[in-house]
């Protein structure tokens, strides 16, 4: 065992993996070399611009040798193989670093409702239940996803079904056995699965160049649980395996798709591909072709399919078919670009652009196929451009398969030359047959069927004429609850139609939009006639970022098709001294998995939050907040639970209602502590509350003042906080950021509780 790992021998297999050379480093080489030492730079300036302290310190051990990689590789000579080696070294360096810092500490629980309906799945499967009869709604819950995270339709509904095949969950399968359950954990090892595939199968000037476009979304798309590096990872093993067994690159294209529709797309390019190449029969070699992907797609599903049918094809196949309600609009493409200039073609303009890009993307494949052939793999993102869905994981993740067929290119701008001879490039005539010669006819009519498929679905969000069947005007939108984001608004609709429209408002400030919804019930709007609506976004990050610019859809929830909407408008709101004074808006703090006040965050040390909690005073969570800390699970350290934000600097005197249910300081002895704290990430003015004093009393050290305040136990009281004099009387100077927090501290076994019930009424918060 200790010779089979000994450092000569694994140098020995690595060099075979990288296969090194002696000569030196081209450009090429060169410029991957760069790019890895940059994304190294990259990722030290993220850690030190979100984290602090230890971890900020700590960023210096990337952006040391990220600037020396980048300046060696402009200016030291290098041979190819070691540049490749370090190339490799520091992207992954980077990659898992940046990951594990994202899943770790800042993004603790799922982000995405896909991951969590993956997640379900997986758990469903485990206890030989049919995942695809179950909604994923309790799941969305225990994982406290807000609403703005979830697929919405058109209608004002929710997608609550599975909608993937069954190799999405499948796959996961074996890693959740041995221990794996962070399924993220589980992406990141297909990613660097296909990290690894692309650096081998390249050539050897190439190797480090590879690494650069997967220093671009790739890591935050892994570490933000998109799920797309596995279907990805399955059309690369296609690309890969094409000259080395075209069934089976045809049947790993079949699996890609059981894990993700859209691998389809890709589909009708590669049975062109195939006729051209075919030795034998063609007809022969497409229909087993066919077989194969087949074969891919069905073995994993046949189970599922036999236990519910209905419930599959609901899951699977029904949100991509006509006629049912669609999911809402979004992404890069057409239908981003043209709703935001104000246009509202009909549906069959983006039928027919659909079908145009495919059969000429499909032509011009055929027609110059000798120079085109290694292109297979990003002529999808042609059609993906217009689909009404065109997310940017939809898109990018085309590339993974890409990579080693541009290798394969004779030429280029770059002037690439054929890869390894492992993977020949097969040179072909260049005369090309008519347009139905050759075999194009079954590839188009397939085809044509994923592009209905995949374009069915679109043509709801367009109405059935270019013009709107209603106006839309923002009368004002406004912060009641003094978040620092819009959280109301007043609207006017007018139906200009002549059919009645059930109005369903969604706000658009990013690529995607964000269901807003009246509290009072909303009813049909009968033609030439207008109505105000006032309506709340579902959850604060769906709100309108102050001076941000956004536009109100109106879908007809009848029709389900887009109705009208808005000019473009611009919320011009005050800047609140502290937010969520009230604790009225509660939304998911991701790095701390559990559900706190908008605008405040959650910090804890030594604490498991199963036992210990934060939580609304009232059952609907929209006034105060309730802090319990659990010390009986904790066996070393001091227990600590803050509630903390960014305040305004010139905040002189806060007024807050609190309440502590447990003593406070007993003879110097800190057993349990509640307070507050504010600091500039300097100094720290601690404000300590206790029953055990009846006045305040100071107490001064180098870095921080402690004041201890009397508060009863057991009894809500108003404490007039004097922050302002207080922090001019250390001789501190003006702060540039002030960080307000409330703290439950204990040392001692025990069930601690305090309530804050807000933190202002009307001017209590004073200003200088």
């Amino acid at each position: 065992m200790r010779a089979a790992l000994s450092p000569s021998v694994l140098i020995q297999y690595s060099e075979v993996f990288i296969k090194g050379s002696g000569e030196p480093a081209g450009p090429l080489t060169r410029i991957g070399l760069g790019f890895s030492g940059f994304f190294m730079i990259g990722v030290a300036v993220w850690i030190f611009s979100v984290f602090s302290g230890f971890f900020a310190l700590g960023s210096l051990a990337l952006a040391v040798p990220g600037v020396m990689i980048f300046f060696w590789a402009l200016r030291r000579k290098i041979n190819c193989g070691r540049a490749n080696f370090l190339a490799l070294s520091c992207h992954l360096s980077a990659l898992l670093i940046f990951y594990f810092l994202s899943t770790r500490f800042l993004n603790v629980v799922y982000s995405t409702d896909s991951m969590i309906a993956t997640y379900m799945g997986v758990v469903k499967v485990l206890h030989l239940q049919d995942p695809y009869i179950y909604s994923i709604k309790p799941f969305l819950d225990q994982f406290g996803l807000p609403p703005s995270f979830y697929t919405p339709r058109v209608d004002g509904s929710f997608e609550f079904h599975l909608n993937y095949p069954a190799v999405n969950f499948l796959s996961f399968l074996p890693l959740y056995l041995l221990g794996v359950h962070d399924l993220r954990d589980g992406v990141l090892v297909f990613h660097v699965l296909s990290l690894l595939v692309i650096f081998w199968i390249v050539p050897v000037r190439l190797k480090a160049l590879s690494l650069v476009p997967l220093a671009f979304y790739f890591p935050w798309a892994v570490a933000g649980s998109q799920t797309d590096s596995l279907w990805a990872f399955m059309l690369l093993l296609s690309a890969v395996t094409w000259y080395k067994s075209r069934r089976a690159s045809f049947g790993l294209v079949g699996i890609a798709g059981a894990s993700k529709q859209l691998a389809f797309l890709v589909l009708p390019y590669l049975l062109v591909r195939n006729w051209r190449e075919a030795e034998a029969s063609r007809l022969r070699s497409s229909a087993t072709m066919i077989g194969s992907v087949l074969a891919g797609f069905w073995i994993p599903n046949l189970p599922f399919l036999v236990l519910s049918p209905n419930n599959w094809w609901q899951g699977v196949v029904a949100p991509y078919l006509p006629g049912t309600t669609p999911q809402i609009m979004g992404g890069l493409g057409l239908s981003e670009v043209l709703t935001t200039m104000g246009l509202n073609p009909p549906s069959s303009v983006f039928f027919l652009l659909m079908g145009l890009a495919f059969a000429g993307s499909l032509f011009a494949y055929a027609r110059w196929f000798g120079t085109m052939k290694n292109l297979v793999w990003i002529l999808p993102v042609c059609i993906l451009y217009f689909y009404y869905r065109s997310f940017p994981n939809y898109m990018f993740f085309w590339l993974v398969p890409l990579i080693p067929d541009l290798a394969r290119m004779k030429m280029s701008p770059l002037g690439l030359r054929p890869s390894i001879s492992s993977i020949p490039t097969i040179h072909l005539p260049v005369k090309v047959p008519r347009f139905l010669h050759g075999g194009i006819m079954p590839s188009l009519l397939l085809g044509l069927v994923l592009t209905t498929a995949f374009a069915g679905a679109s043509g709801a969000y367009i109405s059935r004429n270019s013009d709107y069947k209603v106006a839309v005007h923002v009368d004002s939108i406004s912060d009641p609850d003094l978040l620092g984001v819009g959280t109301v608004m007043k609207v006017t609709v007018s139906n200009i139609g002549t059919e009645p429209v059930l109005p369903v408002f969604y706000v658009k400030f990013s690529i995607q939009p964000y269901l807003w919804s009246s509290p009072n019930e909303t009813r049909l709007l009968s033609p030439d006639t207008s109505a105000s609506y006032t309506i709340v976004p579902s959850d604060p990050n769906a709100a309108v970022q102050n001076h941000g610019q956004f536009h109100v859809w109106v879908f007809d929830a009848t029709t389900r098709n887009l109705a009208g909407q808005s000019m473009l408008t611009t919320a011009s709101l005050l800047e609140p001294p502290v937010l969520n004074p009230h604790f009225r808006w509660w939304t998911l703090d991701f790095s701390a998995g559990v559900k706190v006040p908008y605008g405040w965050k959650l910090e804890t040390t030594n604490i498991n939050m199963v036992d210990s909690d934060i939580a609304g005073m009232d059952q609907n969570w929209t006034a105060g907040v309730r802090m319990k800390l659990n010390y009986t699970s904790t066996t070393q350290g001091v227990a600590h639970m803050a509630l903390v934000q960014k305040v305004a600097d010139n905040v002189t005197v806060i007024d807050v209602a609190i309440e502590r249910q447990f003593s406070g300081i007993r003879n110097q002895t800190s057993t349990g502590l509640f307070g507050a704290t504010l600091t500039d990430g300097n100094h720290i003015l601690d404000l300590v509350f206790s029953d055990a004093v009846t006045q305040q009393t100071v107490r001064v050290f180098a870095e921080n003042t402690t004041v201890t305040l009397p508060l009863p136990t057991a009894s809500p009281t108003w404490m007039t906080l004097e922050v302002g004099s207080l922090w001019a009387s250390q001789g501190w100077g003006v702060p540039k950021q002030l960080t307000l927090g409330f703290f439950i501290q204990a040392s001692t076994n025990g069930v601690y509780y305090a309530q804050i019930g807000e933190i202002l009424q009307g001017p209590h918060i004073r200003t200088q």
